[in-house]
């Protein structure tokens, strides 16, 4: 079944990807292959959402479903733009090459890159690409999800979409979380008997960082070798590294971050209507990833419009909030909406009032577990050291010259002659001190737990957060570098200076390639491996053999190659995906019994009757309880702060069984004092298996009643609306 469904999977996210393409180039004819590729993944994942958030308002949000859906939008996609011309430019979105290609920032023909500097630029990335491939499948896609997150509730929170055909799954304990980039995840597992595909979740945000820090860079006028170095830099950061390959949301956070930015300069040069809808569209994507998504998404929109409000341009700042506004309650609104129905308040758990606040109830001063409010000078000193070990001295460097690259920018800004470029140069300026104020306001930055300084500890949890502010801090050292040193030409007028000016060059910008590729070895280094290094040349290779052969052979001869390479792929495919589908559903017991070190899941799960049960799971990584296949019926509580409140929990959700370990070490304890009333509860529980980790108890009341309200119940209709206003869904 798996093979059957792998090729329908296929041809539907190709015709939707083909679909995006063909979009992004009728409306942007004149961009390159970069910025079309962001325009696709801008496109694709506003589709994705709306249709989502359709299919789910009538519990229609079935993988089939949803697969029909795309592919026929997407065929009436392809033939609409075939009907009306093709790949022809719209007249609402034909450009002037000099406002869409990035040039060189000075004018002279001695300031130009040389010619070879190009075809290194395109052999790099295309290796870069290839390995990216490799490393997504390598350690993606042939590897059971372990990261900690992933496991709390990336990943259950999908297999609740898929088991209940919603998006509102009060059984999931971060049921609240907004899930736009968790929507890949949706597209790449649930048409499939497994979870196998889930790392494919952050591909499209992965593409869309880079291209959209590349068609940055570029509308910004920094030069290539400084805006190449770094976008490279960018990439040698530890939550780069790791969430390519997990379905943690903070890189998507960055890539539309960096996608409003590289927006809003086209909109505020080009004043073009497209540009402004696509800003709007990756607003709205970016308000709809996280909670503090939200702080990112103003600090952008302030990027764009400060330096618009200094020029004294009123009209296209209204034109802008207006879309931008507009983009937010199209695709971000939906997942506030349904908090406030469900709970009385859109930022669940945190409330505006006491009755509403259960945030308060479970973290009283939460407030100092930001950088802003901690009042402990010895967070910073923390923080530095966990930048410095999970980026490396070229984001150290970054921060430490901010003091320099902002008043310099903001300098450099006021004294332009021309009005584009001051605006280039401002947006910079503004663009980092907004950021860097919204991640000194994050929450669980510092810790979880009052005084445990956890999260600065682990060091990688921080700096996350920050990855926003961490890239476009580089693309501000890059345009400083880029203004202070120029290519090729004299820092002066005469041949002498020219020379003088020509070496400082050089020897700047091979030191901080040296730099830039130490940063990228140590990071990368541990994930490369010779096949690993054949494997992207041969993927390298292979994508400039379709180039070449696009552009040499005839319409014909490339329709007649196409359908033959296409027909390979998919079979080759298929046989891929059920090769993994087996070895999936047979290791995914074992693993997590060594993972985890328990015997529980090999020897209790899985000898559960999935139709007859419902597991009421009190630990935070629970994602292994729901089987390889979903099989299981799985809840897990937010936070258990009594007695009471676990046997109203259990009520509520009707649980047949309740998991739960025997000690929580965690700093948050939510969980600390349920092993406790298990066992001090023999007529409510009867514990059915115990070892060194896991204590399992079947409850003794209600269970026949439960399996008969089960059996009537069509799955994907158990809707539970709970007021905040009285208690939190978890029964708190």
């Amino acid at each position: 079944m798996d093979e059957l469904m792998a090729l329908f999977w296929l041809t539907a996210s190709a015709l939707f990807f083909a679909a995006a393409v063909r979009l992004a180039r009728r409306i942007f004819p004149q961009d390159r292959a970069a910025e079309h590729a962001m325009h696709a993944v801008v496109v694709s994942w506003s589709g994705l959402v709306v249709i989502s958030f359709v299919l789910a308002l009538g519990h229609w949000l079935t993988p089939v479903a949803l697969l029909i859906t795309v592919g026929l939008l997407s065929a009436v996609v392809h033939f609409g733009l075939s009907f009306t011309g093709g790949d022809r430019p719209a007249a609402a979105g034909r450009c002037a090459v000099s406002e869409h290609v990035p040039e060189p920032a000075r004018s002279d023909a001695g300031a130009q890159i040389p010619q070879r500097w190009f075809g290194f630029r395109a052999l790099l990335w295309a290796w870069i690409a290839g390995f990216g491939v490799f490393h997504v499948l390598r350690w993606g896609v042939l590897v059971f999800p372990q990261n900690w997150d992933s496991l709390a509730y990336h990943i259950p929170l999908i297999d609740h979409w898929v088991r209940q055909r919603t998006l509102y799954v009060p059984d999931c304990a971060f049921w609240y979380v907004p899930g736009n980039n968790e929507l890949w995840g949706l597209w790449a597992t649930g048409a499939f008997s497994g979870d196998f595909l889930v790392g494919l979740d952050n591909v499209p945000a992965g593409i869309l960082f880079v291209t959209a820090m590349l068609a940055l860079a570029g509308h910004l006028k920094i030069r290539r070798p400084w805006s190449d170095l770094a976008v490279l830099a960018a990439l040698a950061a530890e939550p780069v590294v790791r969430q390519l390959v997990d379905v943690e949301n903070d890189l998507a956070v960055a890539a539309l971050f960096l996608a409003v930015l590289a927006y809003g300069v086209r909109y505020a040069v080009g004043r073009r209507a497209a540009d402004v809808v696509f800003a709007a569209a990756s607003a709205g994507l970016l308000t709809g990833v996280k909670y503090y998504a939200l702080g990112y998404a103003v600090a952008a929109g302030c990027a764009v419009a400060v330096p618009l409000l200094i020029g004294r341009e009123l009209r296209p700042v209204a034109w802008g909030l207006a879309w931008g506004v507009l983009g937010a309650l199209v695709l971000g609104a939906g997942w506030y909406l349904r908090n406030w129905w469900a709970t009385g308040t859109p930022l669940f758990p945190l409330g505006f009032s006491s009755g509403t606040d259960v945030w308060g109830r479970m973290r009283p001063g939460s407030l100092a577990s930001t950088l802003a409010f901690s009042g402990r000078w010895v967070v910073w000193p923390l923080l530095m050291r966990a930048v410095g070990a999970q980026t490396g001295w070229c984001h150290l460097a970054a921060l430490a010259s901010l003091p320099v690259t902002i008043p310099y920018l903001a300098y450099r800004a006021v004294r332009r002659s021309s009005g584009r470029q001051a605006y280039r140069l401002g947006l910079l300026a503004v663009a980092v001190p907004a950021a860097a104020l919204v991640y000194v306001c994050i929450p669980n930055a510092v810790e979880t737990a009052p005084g445990a300084l956890n999260m600065l500890r682990l060091q990688y949890h921080p700096v996350r957060f920050g990855l926003p502010l961490w890239t476009v801090s580089l693309l501000a050292l890059a345009a400083m570098l880029s203004d202070v040193c120029p290519a090729r030409s004299g820092l002066f007028g005469h041949h002498e200076a020219g020379w003088i000016g020509r070496s400082m060059w050089a020897l700047c910008i091979s030191a901080c390639g040296v730099g830039v590729l130490g940063q990228l070895w140590r990071r990368w280094g541990p994930w490369v491996s010779l096949e690993g290094a054949l494997l992207a040349t041969d993927f390298a290779v292979a994508g400039w053999v379709v180039r070449w052969g696009t552009k040499r052979l005839d319409r014909r001869r490339c329709v007649l190659v196409a359908v033959c390479g296409a027909m390979m792929l998919s079979g080759a495919f298929a046989w891929g995906i059920g090769l993994r589908a087996g070895r999936w559903h047979e290791g995914f017991w074992r693993h997590y019994d060594a993972s985890l070190r328990t015997r529980i899941f090999s020897r209790f799960v899985s000898r559960l009757e999935p139709d007859a049960e419902r597991i009421c799971v009190c630990d935070y990584r629970y994602y292994p309880f729901f089987g390889s296949r979903r099989r299981f019926d799985v809840c897990r509580p937010l936070w258990i702060p009594d007695g009471t409140a676990l046997r109203r929990y259990l009520r509520m959700h009707e649980a047949t069984v309740v998991v739960c370990r025997h000690r929580d070490t965690n700093p948050q304890r939510r969980y600390a004092g349920v092993a406790r009333w298990i066992k001090t509860d023999p007529d409510l529980f009867d514990v059915v298996y115990e070892d060194s980790v896991y204590i399992a108890a079947r409850i003794r009341r209600g269970v026949a009643a439960f399996a008969a309200k089960r059996s009537e119940r069509r799955p994907g209709r158990r809707i539970q609306r709970h007021s905040g206003r009285a208690q939190s869904p978890d029964g708190a």
